[in-house]
């Protein structure tokens, strides 16, 4: 699962809250990857979330890895 708390409302903070209690909650066997991009157009919190023993997990991690790095690059 892949999701992005835009911070359009001011509120991305109090979803990205809930969806690491919902991370939490699933317990074992599942893998939280992170990023918080703050730049002077856009604020969001993104996060993958994987199963520890998906076959591909690697290539994911990377892909959402890239993806944000490619899209954001550090200022």
């Amino acid at each position: 699962m892949l999701y992005l708390c835009l911070n359009i409302d001011g509120k991305a903070r109090y979803r990205n809250i809930i969806f690491n209690r919902w991370f939490r909650e699933l317990g074992d066997g599942f893998e939280q990857h992170k990023s918080k991009i703050e730049t002077n157009k856009l604020d969001f919190y993104s996060s993958l979330l994987v199963k520890s023993n998906n076959p591909i997990k690697n290539s994911l991690i990377q892909a959402f890895h890239f993806t944000i790095d490619f899209w954001f690059p550090e200022e």
